[in-house]
């Protein structure tokens, strides 16, 4: 920043001042917040490709939309929600509980493995 020579102390003072404060240090609260919109807009970009993908794969034509749908309802809740080590659980608990084979090839084991693995990657785990 330049001012001419002749400046006063007063008005250095007025122009400088907004560098003089503290930066904004985020809140818990405001840190968790940001943590969970970030998950859940994650979540949602999963979603939304699965989706993509399962109507290109036919999933319209074979009128299986509503049971994956009611399938995947845990799932979708917390992908959604930003919940995603929840996700993650649900993933597990659904392959070990077996995938209905009447959902393929829309939900089989190996894309609720792709899931999973998406998901720790943005976890940070595994």
């Amino acid at each position: 920043m330049t001012l001419p020579d002749k400046t006063s102390e007063d008005v250095w003072i007025e122009k400088l001042a907004p560098y003089a404060q503290a930066p904004h240090v985020p809140t818990s609260e405001e840190i968790v917040a940001t943590s969970i919109s970030k998950a859940a807009k994650f979540g949602l970009e999963i979603i939304d490709a699965t989706t993509v993908e399962n109507v290109l794969m036919g999933i319209t034509q074979a009128r299986k939309t509503a049971a994956v749908s009611n399938y995947c309802h845990k799932l979708i809740h917390y992908l959604q929600t930003g919940y995603l080590y929840a996700a993650v659980d649900e993933i597990d608990a659904m392959i070990a509980a077996g995938v209905p084979q009447d959902l393929s090839p829309f939900v089989t084991e190996e894309r609720l493995t792709e899931c999973k693995t998406k998901l720790n990657q943005y976890l940070g785990v595994e």
